[in-house]
This record gives structure tokens, C-alpha cells and sequence, in this order.
């Protein structure tokens, strides 16, 4: 058991920074890096899910509901009226919690 004079040690080595529940090739992310968007196509989620992106600061720039089936053709974020950096794509729901890092050049 973990005491209050415990201590952690908690190292992570995914450069990646990328969280799924879902397996590894169940979301296809590109292209990426990119200069103007991003398509995210799977065919594993399911409707209901939250769709962020989130800048390096926390702040969530853009957000959208998936329906049943729109990422399952490729669901397209333009990423073109932001500025070049690195930014995160989250998608969280009932049976998925997915983060990827792109690049915006």
C-alpha cells in the first residue's frame, strides 16, 4: 500500500504523446505533418464522440460532435487559420480516449 510518505516515479518514453483505448490501427490520422488540415478516418468509433483540437496551452481551438459513421469515410479538420505548431487532436466517448499529436507547417 502507498503511504503518505510514499513516492512515485512515473516515467513515459512515448514521444508520441498519443492515448488510445482503441487498437493502434484502428484510427488513421494524415497526413501529418500537415499545412492545412488533417483527415482522421476509422471505422470504430461510434457516434457520440467529442472531436477537440487543443493547442499547446490547453486551449480548446475547435470542437465538434461525431455522428454514427462520419469519421468512417474521413472526417476532415481544417487546420488552415491556425498558426504553425504543434497542436493536439482528441477524441473522447464512450468506448474510445484517443490523443495524437500533428504538426501544422
Amino acid at each position: 500500500d502507498i503511504t503518505k510518505a510514499d513516492s512515485i516515479l512515473i516515467t513515459l518514453s512515448n514521444q508520441d504523446l498519443s492515448v488510445s483505448t482503441l487498437g493502434a490501427n484502428s484510427i488513421n490520422l494524415y497526413p501529418n505533418p500537415t499545412t492545412n488540415g488533417v483527415t482522421i478516418q476509422s471505422n470504430d468509433v461510434s457516434g457520440g464522440a467529442l472531436l477537440s483540437v487543443i493547442d499547446l496551452n490547453g486551449k480548446i481551438l475547435f470542437s465538434d460532435e461525431l455522428k454514427v459513421g462520419q469519421i468512417s469515410q474521413g472526417y476532415t479538420i481544417d487546420l488552415s487559420r491556425f498558426a504553425n505548431g504543434v497542436y493536439q487532436i482528441k477524441i473522447t466517448g464512450n468506448d474510445i480516449n484517443y490523443q495524437r499529436q500533428v504538426i501544422k507547417q
